[in-house]
């Protein structure tokens, strides 16, 4: 077992941007020397925002660079936005849609 913080480590360490399109961006955090004290293992996370058309879709991808270990992980990720996202708006013109209850 691992002690860590709430919500993780990977929370308050800086993800590097991967890819940059129109419509989407794809972030990459990867195992250092200092994240190997709280969780010893090497790792890569990647995560991916796409916009399809008024949908914000996050893909999340854990990869593995040992062949010898296994990898333990969890993501417990809750997306947070700041609204309002332009000048001159209201937050009550901003809403989510869920497509399931």
């Amino acid at each position: 077992m691992y002690a860590m913080n709430q919500h993780g480590f990977a929370r308050d360490d800086d993800f590097k941007v991967i890819e940059n399109t129109h419509n989407s961006v794809a972030f990459e955090l990867a195992s250092t020397e200092e994240s190997k004290e709280i969780f010893p293992f090497d790792y890569k996370l990647q995560v991916e925002y796409t916009l399809v058309k008024k949908s914000l879709k996050i893909e999340y991808t854990v990869i593995n660079p040992s062949k010898n270990n296994d990898l333990y992980f969890a993501i417990g990720a809750h997306p947070a936005f700041n609204c309002p996202f332009e000048t001159g708006h209201n937050r009550d013109e901003y809403q989510l849609v869920f497509d399931k209850k």
